[in-house]
Order: C-alpha cells, then structure tokens, then sequence
C-alpha cells in the first residue's frame, strides 16, 4: 500500500491595515496646489469696463445731431399726412455740392441751375437757368405731386431760349403748360408761385415750403437747387411715389442753402423750412 501523503496546514494570510493618519490630518482639509506659473510670464490683470463715448465725442455728437434733426423734420413733414421720414446710418443724404459751385447763371452742357427766393409774404419767385446737352425746342412746366397743389398758382411766367422769347401762357391756370421756340440749349425760365408755403401754427414766422420750384420737361444729368429767404433752417427732399423724406443740401448762409441733386435725384422734389417774417 501506497503511504498516504501527509499534508501540511497552511495557515490563512493576514494582510495587514493601512497605516491611518494622525487625528489632525483628518480633520485639516486638502489644501489646492498654487498654479504653476512662469517667471517670465507675468500675471494677467483683469480687463477693464468698456467706456462709454463721452457727451462731446464727435460720434456721441452726429448720433444725437441726427435724432435732433429728425424729430424737427419728423414734426414739420407730419402736419402734411402723407411723408415718412426715413434716415439711413452710413448713406450720405442726396445733394453735397462744393464750396465752388455757383449759385446763379447757366450750368455746364446737360445740367440746370434753380434759384428760388421766398418773399415775407411767402410768395415763391423763382429763376431756372437749364443747359441742355443737346437742342430742344419746346418745353413743359409742371406742379409736382404734393399736398395741396390746389391752392399753388403760377404766375408772371417767363421763358427765354437763347435769348430770344417763347411762346406760352403768362399763368399756369393748370397742372402743366407748354412754351415753344426756336431751338436751343440755353433756356431761361422765370415765374412766381403763391401757396406754396404752409405756416407753422406753433412757431410765428416759420412756414414749410411743399414745394420750391415746378417741375421740368428738358432732360438734365445734373440740378442744383438754392433756396434763399430771410432764414433758411434746413432742406429735404421728397423721393418717389411713396413721399420718403430724407435730409439734403448744405447751407451756404444764415438765408441760403443749397443742394446738389444728379442721376435719378434731378426729379426730387424739396422742400424748404424757413422763416418769411
């Protein structure tokens, strides 16, 4: 028989307990470690708060010049009922004409040249000096399309083509009257207009001109426009069938102002705030 194998006990292996840490080790919180930082990295100082335009900045200005603006004209056009008076941050407004540019007299070939004096009465007498580009021979004078075009009457109306008279109505009893002449490219026309001029009902001696000056057949690339009267305070100009009104021209003088309109612009119609007493 096969002895039997004799087997040793094995005892069970004890691990032994993790070392603990002394009570005050415990019972103190982990402290974070400091950021690594540089020594050739200084700290970077917190940003400061944005600053705002100061009263007299140019910008501050030209922001509340325009509001300014556009109340006033917001308040003038708005007794018409039918204007809007619409500002375009960044376009430039129809008409900067230079220091350089006359004032009175005929303009180069394909421009025109309108002068428009308002009397204290408000009474409208109004000289066009019109070059055109190429010969015509007849010309139409026109009321534009505005608010109370039925109370505007032409009258004492003059139209000379290089020099010599044409031929047409002394008053304007309609919408649209015709002169005929000889041909040529240098046409004068004179003429007064009543009714044009809408007092202010809150400001003695100020009025808004609906219109300063009819309206034109001989076609044109270029239109300067001045206004003259006892004071002129601004211009618009009125743009298209839907009566958008957008500042325009520049002022000359305390009574004169002036704006320059080419392309599509030369059929724009302007008004006028200004003083006539």
């Amino acid at each position: 028989m096969t002895p039997k194998k004799q087997y040793q006990k094995r005892l069970p292996t004890i691990i032994p307990p993790a070392p603990r840490r002394a009570p005050e080790q415990e019972s103190r919180p982990a402290e974070p470690a400091p950021p690594a930082t540089s020594a050739s990295t200084p700290p970077v100082p917190p940003a400061p708060a944005p600053l705002r335009p100061a009263a007299d900045e140019p910008g501050h200005r030209s922001v509340r010049a325009v509001a300014v603006l556009g109340v006033a004209l917001a308040v003038l056009v708005g007794a018409l009922g039918a204007a809007v008076v619409v500002w375009r941050t960044g376009d430039d407004p129809p008409g900067n004409p230079t220091a350089s540019t006359p004032l009175r007299g005929f303009p180069a070939p394909g421009a025109s040249r309108t002068l428009t004096e308002v009397r204290p009465d408000g009474v409208l007498e109004v000289t066009q000096w019109i070059h055109t580009a190429e010969p015509i021979g007849d010309l139409d004078l026109f009321l534009p399309d505005m608010p109370q075009s039925d109370s505007v009457a032409v009258s004492d109306v003059e139209v000379v083509a290089d020099d010599r008279p044409g031929s047409g109505p002394a008053v304007i009893n309609f919408s649209r009257a015709s002169y005929f002449f000889a041909s040529a490219t240098h046409i004068l026309v004179r003429y007064r207009m009543s009714g044009a001029v809408e007092l202010s009902t809150s400001a003695p001696g100020r009025g808004l001109a609906l219109t300063t000056a009819l309206e034109v057949s001989a076609p044109r690339e270029r239109d300067t426009r001045v206004v003259e009267s006892r004071a002129v305070l601004s211009l618009a100009c009125v743009a298209g069938v839907k009566d958008t009104v957008t500042p325009c021209g520049v002022p000359v003088t305390d009574r004169q102002w002036r704006v320059e309109l080419t392309g599509d612009e030369v059929g724009f119609r302007v008004l006028a705030s200004v003083t006539v007493s």
